[in-house]
């Protein structure tokens, strides 16, 4: 069974709403003011149960010129429209208007009924007809079927019944996203229930038990219960008209143009657009003031024309809108635009991005890239085009799943191989994609990184570990970044860009040449370091032997840098001792400490080891670190060490 639901559009007084009530039985003019003026004010709710099986919502629209606001409201989310012509009247200007809107909200499949066929001739009648027929010729509802009907004496409504039943086939399965969205378009209280929202399930479904959210905000509701075309229900879906009786929710937090939904969805106050003029309205200069309608949703909006200078009627543009409030509003949500004096409908648009940058300047690059991403947004079969700008946008790599969630569809409604798309690459282990300009940038930055480390190493064979690598780019904190990094890396050793060396990376291209003046240096330093045996190396002596052997200081760091990569002489806090006197006298003391259950106070085992008194506590705090022994009753001058269960271990594995 399809969930779908029926709008009715046109002028006031053609009899939309007597034409409702012929077929549901329901009166849509429930307030004592609409009964008092004989026009529709309030949207009115309905539903029709097809012979078929199939359960209509019906949403009866306002035709009044006045009300043209909650027109839009009551057609955003309806799956197709009734669009009500009175035969003694023809085309009025709020039909044209209705129709207008109704194209420009994304509605692509309608019904003509030709109401009040009792109150023409046959050739009056006729004439109606044929003059719809010249009107929509040139439309993309050209084919749609007009029925002559009269909702006072029924006739027409059987043929009316028929085509709704026509019709349903062809109109596709809305797209199952993975989150409730329902705009409220009505909050009344029932005695004894509380509060109740209703409105039109734009997305996804939800059930009883599910969490809800009153946004914009974060509030949380509790669902009490829920209908579903008047009766009560487990679970709603998209297509539904719904009501909800819910609690937390007071009167005073609420403002039109709020929606529920079972997660926190962004906030906007910008978006960017593609937008078309109506006919017969005055162009619009680059900056305007308008209303824009989305949904429920209503506010004063500055309108910045991208890509033209001045729009024309009829004309289709991209343009960037600053609304004046707050408001969740997702890609591909329809919307209309009116003067800023509220008199005049002129145009409605789509969104192409939600959550744009300010466009302060219209840039050629800029336009190119609003371009593709209208493309990529709205035409079919540009999905990768549309990916490949969402990557763009943030500016660094995302996995399949965050970048579904900012695009709020799922993995099904791709609808493409991900593998080999041109401009992207998309690694299938982690499920991640990037684009191909920044993994070129990326590499190229590695390239920099990585060369000049061997510029300032050019004794090293080793290279950056993958965490130094990874400190100095942008997104270093960011998940999906984490996720990638580790797999570019790769990618660039299959390409022959790196180098695997023991744990760290360098260029494919690095070489060490040493030349023998080099090395005579090195090992004559590596000399001057192990003659200090038991005492710790004196720093500003080894200065003076380095000066007097004109060594620079630059070759100097690079001398200890080499050596401790080579694990001949060892860097612990900034202090440094050879790796033999470090070996030898761990093994020694923990020999020692083995023997004495007790442990040693510093000056017993300074005298066991025969450690100087600088040496000493510069090894034991070395040795500490490496959960070898452990020191306690600390005080300036003295301290005691004991042997730990890792430093017995370490003992009968050296044997």
């Amino acid at each position: 069974m399809k969930h779908l639901i029926m709008g009715t559009a046109g002028h006031v007084d053609h009899g939309k709403t007597s034409l409702i009530k012929a077929l549901t039985s329901v009166d849509c003019d429930t307030h004592q003011q609409e009964k008092e003026r004989g026009i529709t004010i309030n949207l009115g709710f309905s539903h029709l149960d097809l012979p078929s099986g199939n359960s209509l919502g019906i949403v009866d629209m306002p035709g009044h010129k006045d009300f043209i606001n909650t027109m839009v409201s009551g057609a955003s989310g309806i799956d197709f429209v009734l669009l009500v012509i009175a035969a003694d009247s023809g085309i009025m200007p709020q039909t044209r208007e209705h129709f207008n809107i109704i194209q420009s909200l994304g509605v692509k499949k309608m019904i003509v009924a030709l109401n009040k066929i009792d109150l023409v001739d046959e050739e009056l009648a006729e004439l109606a007809k044929l003059e719809i027929m010249e009107w929509i010729e040139d439309t993309a509802f050209s084919k749609t079927p007009i029925i002559g009907l009269s909702s006072i004496n029924k006739m027409g409504l059987e043929a009316l019944i028929q085509e709704i039943e026509n019709l349903i086939p062809e109109i596709p399965n809305r797209s199952s996203s993975s989150f409730f969205r329902m705009y409220i378009d009505r909050l009344f209280t029932v005695k004894g229930k509380g509060a109740v929202i209703a409105g039109s399930v734009l997305n996804g479904q939800i059930a009883s038990d599910d969490d809800l959210y009153l946004l914009p905000g974060h509030h949380k509701l509790r669902i009490k219960g829920m209908h579903r075309h008047g009766k009560a229900t487990k679970r709603i879906v998209s297509g539904d008209r719904a009501a909800i009786n819910v609690s937390g929710l007071n009167k005073e937090e609420f403002q039109k143009g709020m929606l529920v939904s079972n997660q926190v969805l962004e906030t906007t106050q910008m978006i960017d657009a593609q937008i078309q003029l109506f006919p017969n309205v005055k162009k619009l200069k680059v900056w305007s003031n308008v209303i824009i309608h989305a949904a429920t949703f209503e506010c004063q909006a500055r309108l910045h024309l991208m890509d033209v200078d001045k729009l024309e009627a009829g004309q289709t543009c991209i343009a960037q809108l600053s609304l004046e409030r707050e408001v969740v509003l997702l890609a591909k949500d329809h919307f209309i635009i009116r003067r800023s004096s509220g008199d005049e409908t002129i145009g409605g648009g789509v969104i192409i991005d939600a959550q744009p940058l300010h466009h302060r300047k219209r840039t050629q690059k800029l336009q190119q890239h609003l371009k593709q991403l209208s493309e990529g947004m709205l035409e079919e079969g540009n999905m990768a085009n549309l990916l490949l700008l969402e990557l763009q946008k943030a500016g660094h790599p995302l996995t399949l799943e965050v970048l579904l969630e900012r695009l709020k569809m799922e993995r099904k409604d791709l609808g493409i191989d991900l593998q080999g798309l041109a401009g992207l690459s998309y690694y299938p282990s982690a499920k991640i994609l990037s684009a191909a300009t920044y993994e070129e940038a990326m590499e190229q930055k590695m390239a920099n990184i990585l060369k000049e480390y061997h510029l300032q190493n050019p004794l090293l064979e080793s290279g950056l570990q993958e965490k130094e690598l990874l400190g100095k780019f942008d997104h270093a904190n960011d998940a999906s970044f984490k996720v990638f990094f580790p797999l570019f890396l790769e990618k660039l050793f299959e390409n022959l860009i790196l180098n695997k060396i023991g744990n760290t990376w360098v260029l494919k291209s690095h070489q060490v040449k040493v030349n023998q003046k080099t090395k005579d240096e090195i090992c004559w330093l590596e000399d001057l370091i192990k003659s200090y045996k038991a005492q710790k190396p004196i720093y500003p002596d080894i200065q003076d032997k380095i000066k007097a052997h004109k060594i620079p200081k630059e070759k100097f760091q690079q001398y200890l840098d080499y050596l401790a990569k080579q694990n001949r002489i060892t860097f612990f806090k900034g202090d440094y001792v050879h790796s033999l006197w470090v070996q030898t006298f761990r093994k020694k003391m923990l020999e020692i400490l083995d023997q004495e259950t007790e442990g040693l106070f510093q000056q017993a085992l300074k005298e066991k080891t025969g450690l100087s008194k600088k040496m000493l506590p510069f090894l034991c705090e070395l040795y500490e670190s490496e959960k070898l022994i452990k020191t306690s009753d600390h005080n300036k001058n003295n301290f005691k060490t004991n042997i730990t269960e890792l430093g017995r271990r370490y003992l009968e594995i050296s044997v």
